[in-house]
């Protein structure tokens, strides 16, 4: 039922905004938010897997897309920039909360497919730096610990609505890898995001 309703939302939010028309900017800042999946090699996913099922235990992941900044190409339709994209695991009861939080410090391209920036059907990258912080707290004990970096890339498709002069809304779908420590984290999100 909920998927109907998303479905509807976006619907007529693309007839209302359809006829906008913004003008090319000087630069963009972008942010998004949205649901991930997260895969982990071998002994490591297997353990997340299996807290995961212990009674008593929830598990929510997320994407999100923050600190994005771009400028745009001759073309109009191309923009070009950097980004951090992070993919957050977190798995908690009632004492204790464990996570995981990846990120990718990127530079990044999208091509827009419409008139500009934020208009129709587009394509991301991303290459860049990658590491993971993980934490565990929960009764007055708290810890984390960073890893050293890695190489990772994030490849997207995605829709651009303009809705005003200034502001676009990006529904994206993205496949990133993260390299960290010698294991390779696959992560794929849907994301909501904004560029203004």
């Amino acid at each position: 039922m909920s998927g109907r309703i998303i479905v509807i939302f976006l619907f007529i939010l693309c007839a209302l905004c359809s006829s906008a028309d913004a003008d090319v900017e000087d630069w963009y800042t972008y942010w998004s938010f949205g649901l991930a999946s997260i895969n982990y090699p071998g002994e490591t996913g297997e353990v997340f897997d299996m807290v995961d099922s212990l009674p008593g235990v929830t598990r929510m992941t997320f994407t999100l897309d923050m600190f994005g900044f771009y400028w745009p190409m001759e073309n109009e339709q191309t923009i070009l920039g950097f980004v951090v994209n992070n993919a957050s695991d977190n798995l908690s009861d009632d004492y204790t909360t464990f996570s995981i939080n990846q990120y990718l410090y990127g530079f990044s391209v999208m091509h827009f497919f419409g008139s500009e920036p934020g208009d129709g059907f587009l394509v991301r990258g991303d290459i860049g730096l990658s590491r993971a912080v993980m934490s565990i707290s929960g009764g007055g004990f708290s810890d984390s610990s960073v890893s050293d970096s890695g190489i990772g890339f994030l490849v997207g498709i995605g829709y651009g609505i303009v809705v005003s002069e200034e502001s676009r809304v990006i529904i994206g779908l993205n496949v990133a890898n993260r390299e960290i420590e010698g294991d390779n984290i696959s992560t794929v999100g849907v994301t909501v995001g904004g560029l203004w």
